[in-house]
């Protein structure tokens, strides 16, 4: 079955992604282009109401990193609308000391299905969004629920999201020397 608006959110991201990489390209059509893209807005935006409205709490592995970012003292926002797209995790730049980050979780779902499960590989709708969060100036850092889960306590999860933050945030920052206070909804 053909689902109009989502094939037209494909459209629009794929328009998104040719601006992108091939700037001199000959341009889809316009109407084509103007169309997809407010769906796709109108889609985006309402996920992120769903996101802050009354949708169902955060899930645990966004809990569970919530709180380690906590226990590091770097303040964020979840479930942030930004960038185009409903963002799991965000530490603005005064927080990180340059650009702003975005944590992204990914469930199998996410995943390339093949003969090495769990994959790490992303499927192509994820990849279009973290090249398109970049583009417009965010560090994107990708973490797998698979891998995550597999941390085998508190304290090894904040290692590990640490780990993942040094490249990104001050070194005394990411070490856990800014103040408490993460954990704040929107942004």
């Amino acid at each position: 079955a053909f689902r109009l608006p989502a094939q037209l959110c494909l459209v629009a991201e794929a328009a998104l992604m040719l601006q992108l990489e091939l700037p001199d390209a000959p341009p889809l059509p316009a109407e084509i282009v103007r169309t997809a893209g407010q769906l796709w807005a109108k889609s985006h935006f309402l996920a992120a109401e769903a996101a802050h409205g009354t949708a169902q709490a955060p899930g645990a592995t966004l809990r569970e990193v919530s709180g380690a970012l906590d226990a590091l003292g770097l303040r964020h926002g979840v479930q942030v609308h930004a960038a185009m797209y409903v963002l799991d995790l965000v530490l603005p730049p005064e927080v990180t000391g340059g650009a702003p980050v975005a944590i992204l979780l990914h469930t199998d779902a996410d995943m390339l299905q093949g003969a090495a499960k769990p994959s790490s590989d992303l499927v192509g709708g994820m990849q279009v969004k973290i090249r398109l969060v970049q583009s417009q100036g965010w560090v994107v850092i990708s973490v797998l629920e698979h891998e995550w889960a597999a941390l085998s306590s508190d304290a090894a999860k904040v290692h590990g999201i640490r780990e993942q933050l040094l490249p990104h945030v001050g070194r005394d920052k990411a070490a856990g020397g800014g103040p408490p206070g993460g954990g704040q909804a929107g942004g």
